[in-house]
């Protein structure tokens, strides 16, 4: 049994869509209220056209809908059930936990009521209500030195937070990518995972909380953390490809 321990050397940061969420919830909002023209947006980001500050502006301005129906919406949104468990078993042993989003905070702090988990900290861009269910972002968190280009600049947040302790983050994508360097180690799926392997930066895969809190049960233990067989194939598969 881990006993509470206010001592404990580091802290984790864990990034919001499609870690803590089950999808994208800008890409989900975008899908279901936005002009089509959105996609040709995010084509020409993806072409490296456009920044991620340009290309998120245009498309929220393309967004249609009425608060209370956002609200309702939002009330539908899905999270990993195990990210609940790992929040509790992190407050039970004394870690930190909070989120570095390139999201949006309306939407992070909704969802995050709805769980009962609004206690959290975060970091976000920050939606700017207008007329007739109209919308603007705005980006207070951005950095001319982020090297991704992302308008929340997660390695400043991991500075910020490090206090003398490590900073394990916690993420799947693109907008991780920068912090990934920055941080002491990284919890990776999907496309961050795959740029830690081919970076050769300290990372374990997991594919939802549940494998995050075992991850971190290890290393307070100081045991070998050990991974499932999917996961490890997982690796190995990223591995491959940039062989």
């Amino acid at each position: 049994m881990i006993k509470k321990n206010f001592d404990i050397p580091f802290k984790v940061i864990c990034d919001f869509d499609g870690t803590i969420s089950k999808n994208d919830t800008f890409d989900q909002l975008l899908e279901r209220y936005a002009d089509p023209v959105w996609q040709d947006i995010e084509a020409e980001w993806l072409k490296g056209k456009i920044g991620t500050g340009e290309c998120m502006s245009r498309q929220m301005a393309l967004i249609n809908i009425e608060k209370q129906e956002l609200d309702n919406w939002l009330s539908h949104i899905k999270i990993d059930k195990n990210f609940i468990k790992f929040v509790k078993f992190c407050k039970n042993v004394g870690i930190e936990v909070s989120i570095a989003s390139d999201g949006v905070d309306y939407i992070i702090k909704n969802i995050l009521k709805n769980y009962r988990l609004d206690f959290l900290k975060f970091e976000s861009n920050k939606l700017v209500f207008k007329k007739e269910g109209k919308y603007e972002l705005s980006f207070a968190k951005k950095s001319s030195l982020c090297e991704s280009g992302s308008m929340v600049c997660k390695c400043s947040v991991a500075q910020k937070e490090k206090d003398n302790k490590k900073i394990i983050y916690v993420g799947d994508g693109f907008s991780d990518f920068c912090v990934s360097k920055h941080v002491d180690l990284v919890i990776a799926k999907s496309s961050l995972l795959a740029h830690c392997i081919k970076n050769n930066l300290p990372n374990y895969p997991f594919y939802d909380f549940s494998d995050v809190k075992n991850i971190i049960t290890d290393l307070m233990r100081d045991k070998k953390v050990i991974v499932s067989r999917k996961l490890e194939n997982e690796k190995i598969f990223f591995k491959n490809l940039n062989s």
